[in-house]
């Protein structure tokens, strides 16, 4: 049987059936993936990624491989230096999928996460 996780990535966009489940999966694998003393920070790392909120962007890279994506822009503004990024995303959990599915190091790590092992 095909992981749910495989089939966003397969199709290429989360369907609206498994969108539910996914945004809470993406939300607890990267809050569990970060030690809550690092809750508060603007920047977190996850499985060998720098993730970074310069809003209205997140920019995640591993070193060799950088990827952007574009934050919600018609709920207000933040501060790009001063808005911790896992409050931001509990606020728009919508972007956890969208953050987990953008990178190859996270994807394999929710993976894993996914299919019941640590993240």
């Amino acid at each position: 049987m095909p992981h749910a996780f495989d089939e966003c990535v397969r199709i290429g966009r989360v369907t609206d059936r498994l969108r539910p489940s996914m945004e809470s999966r993406a939300l607890q694998f990267i809050m569990k993936s970060v030690p809550r003393e690092f809750h508060s920070d603007t920047n977190i790392f996850i499985g060998g990624c720098f993730i970074c909120l310069a809003w209205p962007r997140i920019e995640i890279s591993d070193g060799q491989t950088k990827v952007v994506l574009d934050c919600p822009t018609n709920q207000g503004m933040f501060s790009r230096d001063d808005t911790a990024l896992i409050p931001f995303l509990r606020r728009f959990p919508e972007l956890c999928a969208r953050l987990v599915d953008a990178h190859p190091l996270l994807r394999a790590r929710f993976r894993a996460f996914d299919a019941g092992s640590p993240a």
